[in-house]
This record gives C-alpha cells, structure tokens and sequence, in this order.
C-alpha cells in the first residue's frame, strides 16, 4: 500500500463515522467493513495466525516446562502486526521501528514501538481531524485515536482465531516532533483478560445491588453468591505470588511513565496504595523513612528530605485525581457535580492562586495576559469576579434537580457539561506533570548547593516511587497468610479480614 491508500481508508472511516454517536461497536463494524474489501488477504491472515498457534501448543506438549501465551506473542505478534497495518490499514511498516520487547511475566508482556510519519501521512491525519466538526471523537485525536482503535481491533482478531482469554490494547503513546519528521512512540500490552475474575466481581456487584430489592429468586441470588464466593477462592489462590506480580506491575508503570514522561499513570495506583495505608496502623513517612530511605546509604539527608517532598506532592494530586475520576459518571447529574468540583479546585482559593500557584500550567503567563486584557477594557476581571463566579456555583448547585442540565450549559458555554470537563481534566494533568517538571528543577538547584548530591531525574524519582509504593505494599499487606496481615488495619474483624485483604492486593492487579 502507498499513501493513497491510508488517505482512502481515512476518508471512509470519516465519512462512516462523521455525525453518529461513536462507540465500540461501531468502531467494529467500520474496521470490519475495510476488511472485508480483502476477503482473501483476510482470510490468509487468519489461517497465519491459526498455523502459528497450533505449531506453538503442538510444541508446548512436548515440554517439561509449558510456555505461556506471552512467549508465542514474544516470537509472532511484530509479524502480525506489520500484516494487519501494511495489508488493510495503509501503513508503511518499513517506517515502523520495534523498539523493545520484554515478557515481563507468564502473563504480561509489552512491545515498544516508533513510527515515522511521512509529511503526506501527517498531512492526510490533520485533514481528517479538521473534518471532524462533530464531537465524536472528543478526547481522541489522530493519528492517535486511530492507532487505539486499530490495535484494539487486532487483539478482538487475534483471540476470536486464537479462543484464548488474551488482551491486547495500544496503552500509551506520545508524538515526538522534530526537524526531520514526527513520530509515534507507543507501548503495546498483551496481558491476561482475567474473564474469569471480571465475571466474578460482576456477580459479586450484582448480588449486593439486587439484595434488598423483592421478587428475585432465592436461586438466582445463590448464582450470584456462588460468583461472589469464587473471587474470594481466587483472590485467596494468588495471594501468594502476590510479590511477584507487584514487582513485575510496578515495573509497567515505570516503564509507561518513562515512555509518556508523565506521572499520571501511576496516579491512580498510587492513590489506591494510599488510602489502604491511611486505614492501617502505620505512617505512610514513618515506614517510608523506616523502611526505604534508611538503605539509601549514598543520600545525604537533604536528598532524602527532598524524595519526602515529591512524594507528599504527588500524594495530594493522586488524591485529586482519584476524587475527580470518582465523580465521572455518565450522568448529567454526575457530571453537574464533577463541575463543581472542579470550579471549586481553580476557584475555591481565589485569584491570586491561579496567578502565582501551581494550579495553571502557566501562571506567569496568565497574569500578563489577564493584566493585558484589564488594560483595555472596563469591566475588568479581579477579585471581585472570582466572587461572582461563586455566586454562579451557587446558582448551578440548584440545576441538580433540572432534567436537562446540558441545555443550560450549551447555551452559556456552547458545549456540553461533559466536554467542559474533559477540557479541566486535560489540563489537571497537563498543569500536574509541568509543575511536577518544575519542582524536581527546582529542589534540583538547592540539592546542588552540596556537591555530593547528584540532580534526580524524572525515571529515578519514577523508580523511587514505585520502589516506595511496594514497600508500602509490602508493609500493610503482604504476609505468608493474609489473616496475618489484619493486624494491621485499625479495623481488622470487618473490612480487612483475611479474604478481604486478599481481594484488596487482587485489585492491585
């Protein structure tokens, strides 16, 4: 395939797409349609992925030592996938670089890929995403929104041909720009679907929701019982290898967090470790100090002081991130009062906080431009005009109760409550990951006043932090038994017996 045919392919996904409420089964159908057009070379491909396949499992009945099905990806998935994008997608897979390829573990493994653009790619992805006048790829933009949406629809290929439980998804990817070309970096995860334990947790859910409501079975809610009862078995049954698998997840993150050069991913995580800290017996510094900065021998105390810092820093935003994704729910109602959450955040402190704190990605640039703009108008915005904004919050509290809450803000906002607040959220992180930038500059030039102190780089306070993450890990949770590990929880008969905690260090997978 040339450009011409990526360019082709890009026009009819547009024109299928343009205008419709755009979900997963659409994206299906569309890709599906493209396929189609080579019945043959699809069918080919198939019957490639079903040779290899058969030929790894005849081999793995020979061995002592059976492989998984990470180590037939390790040795297939780049041919694969240089098939799937130069046959049906248009991709000029003698642009595409494989990076790297570690099998992290018998279930997990990640590809690091890089794909130079040609300026007729590029040009043909900025076309297509100036066309899209509807919101219907709002939070996607090409060519990255394409590649997630290809790559999903290779891993659905693959273990429809395959019938094993195999999750394959495009999940981080950054574009490099340069003089010479733009670029994708990106990291490709082949994981485990865990059907099993998602099936579990869905009944487990569904038994707690249905339980006060009349008219159901008794038979049905055992059903679900049975579902709750087996995820508790599972969780106890992997308990063990839990070290193992933390080790090989913090691992991941370093690694995406590198690729991306942001802290987000790990945000989440991270506040999850938290607060499962918070409802024990422990001090998240007392066992931070205690327990990991005491081996740093090569640190001097300021050093150690200032990797104190950086994780109290990124504790308060994990918090916020975790409270703003809490809030994110489909409704309006919910999305009403994420709003508010986030006009509280920007707002709630005043105007001297947006133009000197940490809660823009460019404060000094927002104070001269705001200085800029009162010069030439009367109405000017200061002080005041943060009061005013909480007088509006106060009037948007009542919207609550409103069924149609997206009509009064098309009309102020000429967008919908949603999109506002993917735009807060966008630049949450955006601000979060530039001042996180700014503070290690920042601690970097005192630590430089002792010349013993070597500067922190954005992967070593990544590794630190996910080395500290497992020590907190290790500390509250992991034992030889998970009854052992109750003691430690301020509540150790209800919430953290041992199944309970068994499922808490589950969920951390």
């Amino acid at each position: 395939m040339d450009n011409k045919d990526l360019v082709a392919i890009l026009e009819f996904f547009e024109e299928k797409v343009k205008g419709l409420g755009f979900d997963l089964k659409l994206e299906t159908s569309v890709f599906f349609e493209i396929i189609e057009k080579k019945k043959e070379s699809f069918k080919e491909f198939q019957h490639k992925i079903t040779l290899k396949w058969d030929e790894f499992n005849q081999k793995n009945q020979n061995r002592i030592i059976k492989k998984t099905f990470t180590t037939f990806f390790y040795d297939n998935f780049h041919d694969f996938l240089t098939y799937f994008f130069q046959t049906f997608f248009g991709f000029n897979v003698n642009l595409l670089e494989l990076k790297n390829k570690e099998k992290i573990s018998d279930e997990f493994l990640f590809l690091e890929y890089t794909y130079y653009l040609t300026p007729e790619e590029e040009e043909a992805f900025q076309n297509i995403s100036r066309k899209f006048e509807s919101e219907v790829f709002h939070g996607f933009s090409f060519p990255m929104g394409y590649l997630f949406f290809l790559i999903r629809f290779l891993g659905l290929i693959i273990r429809r041909t395959i019938q094993e439980q195999t999750f394959i998804m495009l999940d981080a990817i950054i574009v490099e720009i340069s003089e010479k070309h733009t670029s994708l970096n990106f990291m490709i995860i082949i994981k485990d679907s865990k059907d099993e334990i998602f099936h579990s947790y869905y009944n487990m859910a569904l038994y707690y929701f249905l339980r006060p409501f009349e008219g159901i079975s008794e038979e049905y809610y055992n059903k679900l019982l049975k579902g709750r009862e087996n995820l508790y078995q599972l969780a106890l049954d992997d308990y063990p290898s839990a070290k193992e698998k933390l080790v090989n997840l913090l691992y991941y993150f370093y690694k995406k967090c590198n690729l991306l050069q942001s802290f987000s991913p790990l945000l989440d995580f991270f506040n999850f470790v938290g607060a499962r800290v918070e409802d024990s017996v422990f001090s998240k510094i007392d066992i931070i100090k205690k327990e990991f900065l005491a081996n740093l021998d090569d640190y001097s105390s300021e050093k150690k002081s200032t990797l104190i810092k950086f994780f109290n820093f990124l504790d308060k935003k994990s918090t916020l991130y975790s409270t703003f994704q809490a809030n994110n729910l489909p409704s309006q109602k919910s999305q009403l009062n994420l709003f508010l959450l986030y006009m509280k955040y920007y707002f709630g402190s005043g105007l001297e906080a947006l133009e000197v704190g940490d809660l823009l990605f460019l404060p000094l640039v927002f104070k001269k431009s705001l200085d800029n703009h009162n010069k030439n108008v009367d109405d000017v915005i200061g002080t005041n005009s943060i009061k005013n904004i909480s007088k509006l919050l106060n009037f948007l509290y009542s919207l609550s109760n409103i069924e149609y809450i997206d009509l009064f803000f098309k009309k102020i906002f000429k967008k919908n409550i949603s999109h506002l607040n993917y735009g807060f959220f966008k630049t949450f992180l955006k601000s979060f990951n530039s001042n996180f930038v700014s503070r290690i500059n920042q601690e970097n030039e005192i630590l430089s006043e002792n010349p013993e102190n070597f500067p922190y780089t954005f992967d070593v306070i990544v590794d630190h932090i996910c080395r500290i993450l497992y020590v907190l890990i290790d500390k509250i949770f992991l034992r030889t038994n998970p009854n052992d590990a109750s003691k430690n929880f301020i509540d150790p008969r209800s919430r953290y017996i041992g199944k309970n905690i068994a499922l808490r260090v589950l969920e951390l997978f």
